[in-house]
């Protein structure tokens, strides 16, 4: 698992978790569509909507069936993005068109985290853990009256300071986290399916990556603001570049070759939480879409992108 991570070129500090560091479909829709539903059927009005209760913009996706891992628009890949496997997610979701900003942090939790000071509002909260992660998602969910997707037990510190804990249970029904009324961090099988938005690019919405990506050769070495760049096919930006994105998800470099077909929501336990994306720090090999790693949960490198299942 470590030669994964070293591939990204994260600084030594991260294993020590100490790092502080042209017009598309619109397919937006509003998190809380149903109340302007003008028929009896739930989520299927015709009107898009782009703005959540606490102001995150956030896009509607089809559930649908795709490859993952290195397909033929990848190059250069590594032993763990085989094999190749269908997935299918059985579920509609809304996700973040970006990544969390500074400012919808701010509107909800007191400590902003630390880095980035000269960035404005509209850059991504790009220095938390996992742990905040979750706590932020919990937070949105409060805030519009949901069900908070997970249960932190054992947590000392405070979002945005180093909040640790020492447990995370699902809230849903059924135990899974595609089945959590609330927010919550997309499956890795969510963000791929996401980024590739339908097509086989090299990065997320091209094959040029100063097109979509901040990264090391365009980015000053600095978080940039969110949308700044060309979005994918379904208006998602920065999925390639600029923070990386916590994921639900355990990583294990062999998942590939064991995960369900349909609704994979990663290992039962590991070392590490997954991380996707790439970030403004590393070259472009190392942003491309289908490279795979992840940190552990108390190191402060991530950023956050919400999503939702519908109901």
């Amino acid at each position: 698992m470590l030669h994964a991570l070293s591939r990204w070129l994260l600084p030594p500090c991260l294993l020590l978790a100490s790092c502080v560091m042209p017009p598309w479909e619109d397919r937006r829709w509003a998190a809380n569509d149903d109340a302007a539903d003008d028929d009896d059927a739930a989520d299927d009005d015709d009107t898009p909507g782009d703005i959540s209760p606490q102001g995150i913009a956030l896009l509607r996706l089809d559930g649908g069936s795709f490859d993952m891992g290195c397909t033929a628009g990848q190059t250069d890949c590594y032993p763990e993005e085989f094999p190749v496997h269908a997935v299918t997610l059985t579920n509609d979701f809304w996700l973040g068109e970006t990544e969390v900003t500074r400012a919808e942090w701010a509107s909800l939790v007191t400590n902003i985290p630390s880095g980035f000071e000269g960035c404005s509002a509209e850059c991504p909260v790009a220095s938390i853990n996992w742990w905040e992660a979750l706590a932020f998602a919990n937070a949105v969910s409060s805030a519009e009256g949901l069900a908070e997707c997970y249960s932190l037990t054992g947590c000392t510190g405070t979002a945005g300071v180093g909040l640790v804990c020492g447990n995370v249970t699902i809230d849903s029904p059924t135990g899974s986290v595609y089945d959590c009324a609330g927010y919550r961090l997309p499956t890795e099988a969510e963000w791929e399916y996401a980024a590739r938005a339908g097509t086989d690019l090299l990065f997320s919405g091209s094959n040029v990556v100063g097109e979509v990506a901040w990264y090391s050769a365009n980015s000053q070495n600095s978080v940039q603001p969110v949308a700044t760049k060309l979005p994918n096919d379904w208006g998602l930006h920065d999925m390639s570049g600029n923070g990386f994105e916590w994921l639900w998800d355990w990583y294990d470099e062999d998942y590939y070759s064991t995960s369900p077909t349909s609704n994979p929501s990663g290992p039962v336990s590991g070392l590490f939480r997954t991380a996707r994306g790439g970030s403004y720090q590393l070259d472009a090999s190392t942003v491309r879409l289908a490279i795979r790693g992840g940190g552990f949960p108390e190191s402060v490198f991530g950023a956050v992108r919400l999503a939702r299942s519908v109901p």
